[in-house]
């Protein structure tokens, strides 16, 4: 038996389809030599208990990751060699979609994206409409604190919103920063377009 199950199979978490911001409760599962020479594919977008269940037919060293940069569990017959794992649960685990960063039972679903924008202006902003702009910003329910810079010809946004994901955060900043803006500076709202870029940092950034 031991002869017909050699290698490791490797199990990892499979990130949300529509956005990388979040991971899906689901799992791959592929098996390798243990020179790595060999790979053979196994089951995709299944729940763990079945991928764990596909790699113990298939070797007895079983590699789980939950998330992207979480321990390996090891959940085979035997350990793998030169690798400390803790253990799988005997009882398993509960494994949901859920924002990065949150814990795999996915009992929580938002989380506070760090954001950072930038506004360029067709004139010089002064402290005073960066305040302005602050102010309107952190009226947002999501928005959990925002901070306002102006640096010659643009606004320089610093804050954390809440969010069920990293593209849910994007775009949601993107309309809130664009409404502070706009609410501040009526007369860019006439023009009709803004010169605005969004970045979103994975949470406790």
């Amino acid at each position: 038996m031991r002869g017909e199950r050699q290698g490791i199979v490797y199990i990892a978490e499979l990130t949300g389809p529509d956005d990388v911001g979040r991971l899906s409760g689901e799992f791959e599962a592929h098996w390798e030599s243990e020179d790595g020479r060999s790979w053979r594919p196994g089951p995709d977008g299944v729940p763990v208990s079945e991928a764990i269940a596909w790699a113990r037919r298939q070797a007895e060293v079983v590699l789980v990751r939950v998330g992207l940069n979480d321990p390996l569990y090891s959940a085979g017959e035997r350990e793998p060699p030169d690798l400390s794992c803790e253990r799988w649960p005997e009882q398993g685990m509960v494994v949901r979609a859920r924002p990065l960063g949150v814990a795999p039972q996915g009992d929580q679903q938002l989380v506070a994206w760090s954001v950072r924008a930038l506004v360029r202006l067709p004139s010089p902003a002064d402290i005073r409409t960066a305040r302005r702009v602050e102010e309107a910003l952190t009226e947002a329910e999501e928005i959990d604190r925002a901070s306002v810079q102006a640096h010659a010809s643009a606004l320089a946004i610093d804050c954390k919103l809440r969010a069920g994901g990293m593209t849910k955060a994007a775009l949601r900043a993107d309309a809130l920063v664009e409404e502070a803006v706009f609410s501040t500076m009526p007369s860019l709202r006439d023009r009709g377009l803004l010169d605005l870029s969004v970045d979103v940092l994975d949470p406790g950034a």
